[in-house]
């Protein structure tokens, strides 16, 4: 009875420590992140989510988002126990009693000089006149490409700051530059 007490403490012993050694692994993936919280909401799914996943708190959900490079906002829904992680930093959201919104409050992305930083990119606004494929060229010549809406919020964002450039005009939802060089 001894010699099976001792087996049954080896074996607990060896668990809690191979649990240790495993949380401290996890812990080393982790980058540490500051969110903003809001009670009462949840992020709807669309093409800027990353991941949807069952996870067991919104602490963890949190953890989820810091490991993925890309994320920006998660939310948890505390009954369903969703985690929702989002690449935008102004997704769509709709009111859930018992959901919370997590969103990242430092975004280390800096930009260089007379680029414009907003969520997790940089913009660059031309007063030069290029038709869609020149303009494209040129922003591989940046080592950048021509903006692609994903939101509503970062439309807005573009807006405001190409307003009073020739050039703009709104299409549907959003502004695009048109082909001004015939």
């Amino acid at each position: 009875m001894i010699t099976l007490r001792r087996n049954v403490i080896v074996k607990c012993s060896l668990l809690l420590f191979y649990l240790k050694i495993s949380f401290s692994f996890a812990q080393k993936n982790v980058k540490k992140r500051d969110f903003v919280t809001t009670q009462g909401r949840r992020i709807l799914p669309s093409s800027t989510t990353i991941m949807t996943k069952i996870i067991p708190s919104y602490v963890a959900c949190a953890a989820l988002c810091s490991k993925q490079g890309t994320c920006c906002c998660a939310s948890y829904d505390r009954s369903t126990k969703h985690c929702n992680l989002d690449e935008s930093c102004c997704p769509q959201i709709e009111p859930l009693q018992g959901a919370i919104v997590l969103k990242n409050s430092i975004v280390s992305l800096s930009c260089q000089s007379g680029w414009h930083k907003y969520e997790n990119n940089c913009y660059y606004f031309s007063e030069e006149k290029r038709n869609w494929s020149d303009a494209g060229v040129t922003c591989k010549q940046y080592g950048s490409m021509l903006a692609e809406v994903k939101s509503s919020c970062e439309n807005d964002y573009l807006k405001s700051k190409a307003a009073g450039l020739d050039g703009t005009t709104k299409r549907g939802n959003f502004w695009s530059f048109i082909d001004l060089v015939k």
